[in-house]
């Protein structure tokens, strides 16, 4: 357990060391958050809540994060008007707002495509700070909720009495507006937004679980390719170096998952100001639990692959060829993305979530679209966990030191044989 410890501590400091793997999981989050930081002050935020306070529209402390940040004449204000429906009394008439006596009749306008969308504000918004958006298709910074801000604004400011509980939603960091979907009319709002989640994930699975085990694959046939391997076996054990490998290489894409994802999901706050459709995506606790098991279980399975191509290829060179058998069958469900998102409970994409290899991403396009019935999820993780288990036992069987000193790849005949002998 010692060795596997140190091995694991060597192979964790040296990758993340490494410039690419440095650059690809540090380097695009701080970029992408610098890059939307420039565009947001660019769009004239920060001058526009300045140039607010100059008019004297805003007392002294008091704070609307994310009010003025889009400006009326923003690439992202609305060709069609958006109107209203205030049940709370508190909005008059708004110049850039149509008001709507029911919601029945805002509703009925937004099918006629007279709006783009319309607010609801509750009877009791005072306590509860909350308003309703519906709109009639997804579309990322379609929606500016700039104007319904600066007319909530405005009346706030006009009551004569700030209360306390009336500053608090001043203050607020956002306001908190709930994205509806109207029924069939937002059919294209639903594909849509399935399209983009199911890219999203599955790209994102792709993408980090082969970097990480390509990792792995390089550094088995490096130290077979400059014999530092016969060193390190004369010290520990060949499994002891497997599973620490294996190991590194998968905390260090959990680290870059959690990064990344940490990252989307601070973009995605901050961006809530300028489109109530960036904060419209969200995920049922369920889907987050299956996107989790699936991209833990994807990390093991891939990486268990990849371990036994490192244990029977003499080259990083063999290696490659040998891994295009692991990630052309995987990436199936990549390639059949629209009919997992038209389609997700029909047999070809069930199918597919139930054969381990294409499983994980299967199963994360699935979950991002519809909710996958229990006994199928079970199914698969209980395919999917045998799976694994079987590959890092068949890596660490091939993972001898007459396979590992040999210099050349086993034939079929000695992998056989070596499944078959005693550890």
């Amino acid at each position: 357990m010692r060795t596997l410890w140190l091995v694991f501590r060597f192979e964790l400091t040296r990758q993340i060391l490494r410039r690419g793997y440095a650059l690809i999981t540090f380097g695009v989050p701080i970029a992408a958050i610098v890059i939307f930081f420039i565009i947001k002050a660019l769009s004239g935020g920060e001058a526009e809540v300045s140039a607010t306070r100059a008019r004297g529209n805003l007392p002294p402390g008091v704070n609307i994060p994310g009010a003025g940040a889009i400006s009326e004449d923003s690439p992202f204000a609305q060709a069609r008007p958006m109107g209203f429906v205030d049940h709370s009394g508190l909005l008059g008439n708004v110049p850039t707002l149509i008001r709507f006596r029911s919601e029945e009749a805002a509703l009925e306008a937004l099918r006629n495509g007279d709006i783009s969308a319309y607010y609801v504000i509750a009877a009791d918004y005072l306590q509860t700070g909350r308003i309703e958006a519906f709109f009639e298709r997804f579309n990322l910074g379609s929606m500016s909720d700039f104007a319904i801000r600066q007319a909530l604004l405005s009346a706030l400011l006009r009551q004569t009495d700030l209360s306390s509980q009336k500053l608090t939603l001043l203050q607020a960091r956002t306001l908190e507006i709930t994205p509806n979907a109207i029924g069939e009319i937002t059919s294209q709002a639903t594909e849509n937004t399935n399209l983009l989640l199911a890219y999203v994930f599955a790209t994102l699975l792709l993408f980090t679980a082969f970097t990480t085990s390509g990792y792995l694959l390089q550094s088995l046939t490096e130290e077979r390719e400059n014999r530092a391997v016969e060193v390190l076996l004369s010290s520990l054990r060949p499994r002891d170096l497997l599973f620490g490998k294996f190991l590194a290489m998968n905390a260090l894409g959990l680290l870059q998952v959690l990064l990344w994802i940490g990252t989307a999901i601070f973009l995605f706050s901050q961006a809530a100001g300028i489109s109530p459709d960036l904060s419209g995506i969200a995920l049922r606790t369920d889907q987050i639990i299956v996107l989790i098991i699936y991209f833990v279980l994807g990390y093991l399975l891939f990486g268990s692959f990849y371990a036994i191509v490192g244990a029977l290829t003499a080259n990083l060179r063999e290696g490659t060829q040998f891994s295009a058998v692991i990630v052309l069958p995987a990436m199936i469900p990549f390639y059949l993305a629209m009919t997992f998102i038209n389609t997700p409970n029909e047999p070809l994409p069930v199918i597919l979530s139930l054969i381990p290899i294409t499983a994980p991403l299967a199963m994360t396009l699935r979950a991002a679209v519809t909710t996958v019935p229990l006994i199928e999820v079970l199914s698969s993780v209980v395919l999917l966990s045998l799976t694994i288990i079987a590959c890092v036992w068949l890596a660490a069987r091939l993972f001898r030191v007459n396979t590992l000193l040999s210099g050349r790849p086993p034939k079929l005949r000695d992998v056989l044989r070596l499944v078959r002998e005693r550890a």
